[in-house]
């Protein structure tokens, strides 16, 4: 059984309120206060990367920026095993991959959110791919140089923004959303001395 129906089903039983992931106006909103707080602090931004999975965190931050400014490139940076998103935008609707497999385990969503996909539609400039190479080499450019500890899923967006580097800081200031310290220092290490390759996950699991 797929997890959302799991979890839809024991809510259901136990009378509990389902709190969805990502497919979620409320959700979507809050993740937007990430884009006011970018604003706030760096009115100059000309670019945003942000990691996509589900699609909440950049549903939310995109349109917060282009709706208040939309000049501001929007970028979503998602792993080229777990290619949802843009899949989904070159076929003009939401679709389900068959499987999914990269070291960013937060971002292997099969299915972008319905409500998620129209806002990456409405908001969102572009979303490009990365391999699991450049984002462990993220995750370690943060460490090394930042002292930062950040999960794959988390250094994905930094790895989308330094393919892209030179063509976006000419233009002005470049923003990555960090999201995701869920790492130990020890599974960091392991992570930069031999990334492990990922098993394929099948939808659901």
């Amino acid at each position: 059984m797929h997890r959302q129906a799991r979890a839809e089903e024991e809510a259901e039983r136990r009378g509990l309120v389902m709190v969805p992931p990502f497919d979620c106006l409320p959700i979507i909103e809050g993740q937007g206060t990430a884009g006011l707080e970018l604003l706030e602090q760096l009115p100059a931004v000309r670019t945003v990367c942000i990691p996509v999975g589900g699609g909440g965190l950049i549903s939310g931050v995109a349109a917060a920026i282009k709706q208040s400014d939309p000049t501001i490139r929007v970028v979503g940076v998602e792993p080229a095993g777990a290619a949802k998103m843009s899949r989904s935008l070159a076929a003009g609707a939401p679709i389900t991959l068959a499987s999914v497999a990269s070291v960013a385990d937060g971002l292997l969503a099969v299915r972008p959110g319905v409500l998620n996909f129209l806002h990456v539609q409405a908001f969102v400039d572009d979303v490009v791919t990365v391999d699991d190479d450049a984002i462990v080499e993220a995750a370690r450019v943060l460490w090394e140089t930042a002292r930062i500890a950040v999960e794959p899923s988390g250094a994905a967006a930094l790895a989308g923004a330094l393919a892209h580097l030179a063509e976006w800081q000419s233009e002005g200031p470049v923003v990555v959303v960090l999201s995701g310290g869920n790492v130990s220092l020890e599974a960091l290490a392991r992570l930069f001395a031999a990334p492990p390759p990922p098993a394929a996950r099948p939808p659901g699991s």
